[in-house]
């Protein structure tokens, strides 16, 4: 990594004392496990990511990088929590990560994918599901468990799944059928928005074709299907040659960027679930 740019460290720090009304408390910051540390000026009127810009221009030059800080083992996340660390002698450590913001997504969808050990201990526990259980069943599960899915793992737990289920005929689940309520449920948590893993969807693909995020329908051209799949309106395409025309329409930045600053609060708030046929199968249970 190159040095640091102190010119615009030397700026930044200059705009801090202006204001002579408040204290100014001096943070000793570590650096990892390096042993180095670097210490930042901060008011308690100051800016969370001011206070991140300054840090950041003392420790890297790389514009890719952004600061994590921490302290007993909580991430901190604002002005007051760090001054409120710093007054408490804690020691406040920082690691420094990629920027969600400036990831590819398939290196986003890397970092968010589970083991493959612990969604085997997820799918034994779906496995013991009576019959007779609807798509909130499973919905709630991956909700509360916070279950981020491949396409191959949407793929096994429907055909695990759909014996056990029932359909639901109330609001707008009637408009669509039992294997698209599944298909939906599963492929709200998949980490591959643009993924056909299950072409079958017992509606002629009417629900695959009609399915968008937030109002914008994927069409034909951007989703492919998985291998083995067949569909008369997706084609067979692998990830990476789709991958040019793929959005975030499901904001996994967003969820990886929470589950960065808080692993233990619920970070599929910020996921976007896709609608299709007015049917969203994720209400976020409380």
């Amino acid at each position: 990594m190159g040095p640091a740019n102190s010119s615009t460290a030397n700026s930044l720090l200059t705009t801090i004392f202006t204001d002579d009304s408040e204290d100014t408390y001096w943070v000793t910051i570590h650096k990892g496990l390096e042993g180095d540390q670097v210490e930042v000026p901060l008011t308690p009127r100051m800016p969370y990511a001011q206070m991140e810009q300054i840090l950041l221009t003392q420790m890297s030059a790389d514009p890719t990088l952004s600061v994590i800080l921490s302290a007993d083992g909580q991430t901190i996340d604002s002005s007051a929590q760090l001054i409120e660390c710093h007054q408490q002698g804690s020691l406040i450590f920082a690691t420094l990560v990629v920027s969600v913001q400036k990831m590819p997504l398939p290196k986003v969808v890397e970092e968010l994918q589970m083991p493959e050990s612990e969604f085997r201990g997820h799918r034994h526990v779906l496995s013991r599901y009576p019959k007779g259980i609807t798509y909130k069943d499973v919905a709630n599960y991956l909700y509360k468990n916070k279950v981020l899915l491949t396409p191959s793992q949407a793929h096994g737990l429907f055909h695990q799944l759909l014996p056990k289920l029932s359909q639901l005929e109330e609001g707008r689940a009637r408009s669509v059928c039992l294997r698209a309520q599944l298909i939906m449920t599963l492929h709200t948590f998949c980490l591959e928005p643009y993924a056909i893993w299950e072409a079958d969807d017992g509606q002629d693909e009417c629900v695959w074709y009609g399915m968008a995020y937030q109002g914008k329908n994927l069409g034909t051209d951007g989703r492919f299907c998985c291998p083995g799949q067949r569909a008369m309106q997706f084609h067979e395409k692998t990830p990476t040659a789709a991958s040019s025309k793929h959005e975030d329409v499901s904001n996994l930045r967003g969820v990886l960027q929470a589950r960065r600053l808080n692993s233990e609060k619920q970070f599929l708030d910020m996921l976007v679930p896709p609608v299709s046929h007015d049917f969203m199968a994720l209400a976020r249970p409380k």
